[in-house]
C-alpha cells in the first residue's frame, strides 16, 4: 500500500502542476472563496457543444488518417507545438491540436502537457468528462511506456508545490478471504447471509439493488467493492432491512410476495457473482424528489433511489451525476449532504438508504450543471454507487475537529459537523468551521450554522469573504498563514487534543490547507484532504 502511494507520489512530481503558477488562472483558482472552475474567454463557436458537433462531424481529428498506432515517448516528444500537439492522458495518447481553441483553460494552459504527460492538467480543469469520450476522435494509440520522464530533467526548471494524496493509514492487513453467503426462510420472508470475514462492516457499507428477480448485493470491504449476484427463484416485494452482525455477517431481509410458497433454493447465481466492482463503473437511473434554492447558484436535491435499492452513503464518500450530451457522456463527482443540521429535520427515507441529498452549485456555462439546473420534480438522473476513503474511525477517534470549507466544499462538512455534534458518546470538544466564500450571498446554509453555534458551544464557525460589500464587517481575503495560524494550533502544544483538520475546495486551496497544517507539525494521521 505505502509503495503503491509512493509511485503515485512520484509520478505527480514528474508532472507538470496546472494551471501555472503564475498565470491568471490560478491566481483566480487559487483564490480561497473560488469554489469552482475558472475559464479563459473562448473565441465564437468554441464551446463544449461546438467541440461536440466537431468530434461527430467526420472530420479527421487524428491528423493521420485515423491510424491507431503506438507511441514511444521519443514520438511523443517530436509533438509540442501549438500547430503539431501530442498529449498522453492515462497511458493513451491524444492529438490535441484541434482541440486547443476549445480548451477552457486557454491555449497556453494546454501547451504545458504538450509531447508528455497531460493526466494531472486535464484532470484540473476537466475533472467532470470522460476523456475517453471527450477526445475519442483525436486518439492516436497507446503510450509504450509510462516510465518515461527523469525527475531531474524537471526539478532544476520548475519549482511547484507538492501535490496532495490521500493521507496514508497503516490499516490491520487486508483478509485475502472473498465473502460468502448463505440464506434461510420462515412463511413470510427470505434471510440472505453474507460472511464478509470484516469486523469493522457496517450497515452504510452495503448497496442492494433489485430489480424484479435480479438481485445483486454490493459490500464494501476496504479497500474494494464485492458483487454478490443473484436470480432470485421467486418474487419479493421489499426489502426490509439490513443488519451487521458484530462478526461482520451481514443479514438482508426480503419480503416474500407469496408467503404459502417454500423456495427449493435462493436462486441462480449469475455472471460475476462474488467479484470486485469497480462503483464508478455501476449506475442506476433515480428520480429527482423536490428541489430546494438555497442561495442564487446553489441547490439542494432530494433523489428517490429506483424501487428496490438501498444505498446509505458512508460520512464523507461521494458518488457521481452522468449526463450524456450526442453521445458524450460527462460526470461531476458530488459529496451526499442531509437535509438540515437540526436533528429534528433530519430524513428518516434518507437513513434508511431510499433517498439522497445533493448540494450543487450551478454554473450558468457549465456543460453539466446548465442541464442539472433543470431538473425538476420528476425528473430522471443518472447516478453511480458510492466511492471514497474517508475513514469515520478517525472521528470517533479525535477530540477537535477543525474544517477548512470554501464554496461548495462545505458538502463534505455537513455530515462531519451533524456527526460531531450529535454522537452520544460526545468524544469530540471542539468543532470549527472556517468558510470561506466570494460575498455574503454566496455562504451556503448560513443561517443553518448560526443556528448551531447558538445551540452548541462546542460549534463555532467564521466566515472570510473574498469580495465583501460595504456592510462586512468579518474578516477579508484568502487562506494564509497568520489566519490558518489563528485556528491550527502548533502540535507541540496539543496536551490532551486528537486533532483533525479537514479541506475542501478547489484544488489549491485544499493543497495550501494541508501545507499550513503540515508546516504546524501535523502528520497523515492528523489530516484529511477532500479531493474532487
Amino acid at each position: 500500500m505505502d509503495k503503491s502511494v509512493d509511485k503515485q507520489q512520484a509520478v505527480k512530481n514528474m508532472v507538470p502542476q496546472f494551471p501555472a503558477a503564475d498565470s491568471q488562472q490560478r491566481s483566480s483558482s487559487s483564490s480561497a472563496s473560488s469554489g469552482g472552475r475558472n475559464k479563459v474567454a473562448l473565441k465564437e463557436c468554441r464551446s463544449l457543444m461546438d467541440w461536440i458537433r466537431l468530434s461527430r462531424s467526420g472530420e479527421d481529428l487524428t491528423g493521420i488518417g485515423g491510424k491507431v498506432i503506438d507511441v514511444t515517448p521519443e514520438e511523443l516528444r517530436k509533438h509540442n507545438t501549438e500547430n503539431d500537439a501530442w498529449m498522453a492522458i492515462r497511458g493513451k495518447v491524444y492529438n490535441v491540436t484541434p482541440y486547443m481553441e476549445y480548451h477552457p483553460g486557454g491555449i497556453a494552459e494546454l501547451m504545458r502537457g504538450v509531447g508528455k504527460d497531460g493526466t494531472q492538467l486535464f484532470d484540473e480543469i476537466h475533472r467532470w468528462v470522460n476523456v475517453n469520450s471527450m477526445l475519442e476522435k483525436c486518439y492516436i494509440g497507446q503510450l509504450k511506456s509510462e516510465q518515461f520522464f527523469e525527475k531531474k530533467n524537471f526539478s532544476s526548471r520548475l519549482n511547484f508545490p507538492t501535490p496532495v494524496l490521500p493521507p496514508v493509514f497503516k490499516e490491520p492487513p487486508a483478509t485475502t478471504k472473498q465473502p460468502s453467503s448463505d440464506w434461510f426462510q420462515s412463511e413470510t420472508s427470505v434471510t440472505v447471509v453474507l460472511y464478509t470475514h470484516c469486523t469493522s462492516m457496517k450497515s452504510e457499507y452495503v448497496i442492494v439493488d433489485r430489480d424484479d428477480n435480479d438481485l445483486q448485493i454490493f459490500t464494501f470491504i476496504k479497500p474494494k467493492m464485492f458483487k454478490m449476484h443473484i436470480n432470485l427463484t421467486e418474487e419479493i416485494t421489499s426489502t426490509d432491512k439490513v443488519t451487521v452482525m458484530q462478526s461482520g455477517a451481514v443479514q438482508i431481509v426480503l419480503k416474500k410476495e407469496n408467503p404459502l410458497i417454500h423456495w427449493p433454493s435462493l436462486g441462480e447465481t449469475l455472471e460475476q457473482n462474488f467479484t470486485k466492482t469497480h462503483p464508478e463503473t455501476l449506475s442506476r437511473d433515480c428520480i429527482i424528489d423536490t428541489v430546494k434554492q438555497l442561495t442564487h447558484d446553489t441547490k439542494l436535491f432530494r433523489i428517490s433511489l429506483p424501487e428496490g435499492c438501498l444505498m446509505t452513503v458512508p460520512i464523507g464518500f461521494h458518488l457521481r451525476v452522468y449526463h450524456t450530451i450526442s453521445d458524450m457522456e460527462l460526470y461531476r463527482q458530488y459529496t451526499l449532504v442531509l437535509p438540515s443540521m437540526q436533528a429534528e429535520d433530519q430524513d428518516m427515507a434518507s437513513d434508511q438508504g431510499h433517498f439522497l441529498y445533493l448540494m450543487i452549485k450551478i454554473y450558468e456555462q457549465g456543460a453539466l450543471t446548465s442541464w442539472i439546473n433543470t431538473l425538476k420534480s420528476g425528473s430522471s438522473i443518472k447516478l453511480s454507487l458510492f466511492e471514497g476513503n474517508f475513514d469515520e474511525t478517525r472521528l470517533e477517534k479525535c477530540s477537535h475537529l477543525i474544517l477548512f470549507a470554501a464554496g461548495t466544499g462545505i458538502t463534505p462538512m455537513i455530515r462531519l459537523i451533524y456527526y460531531a455534534l450529535n454522537d452520544p458518546k460526545k468524544n469530540i470538544r471542539c468543532v470549527n468551521l472556517i468558510f470561506f466564500n466570494k460575498t455574503q450571498e454566496d455562504i451556503i446554509w448560513r443561517e443553518e450554522f448560526n443556528k448551531l453555534t447558538n445551540q452548541d458551544e462546542r460549534f463555532q464557525v467564521k466566515y472570510v469573504l473574498s469580495q465583501p460589500d460595504s456592510q462586512w464587517s468579518g474578516p477579508v481575503g484568502h487562506l494564509d498563514e497568520e489566519l490558518a495560524n489563528q485556528h491550527i494550533p502548533p502540535f507541540t502544544s496539543l496536551v490532551d487534543q486528537n486533532m483533525l483538520i479537514c479541506a475542501c475546495g478547489p484544488s489549491p486551496f485544499t493543497a495550501n490547507t494541508m501545507r499550513l497544517a503540515r508546516l504546524q507539525g501535523y502528520g497523515d494521521q492528523h489530516i484529511h484532504p477532500f479531493l474532487g
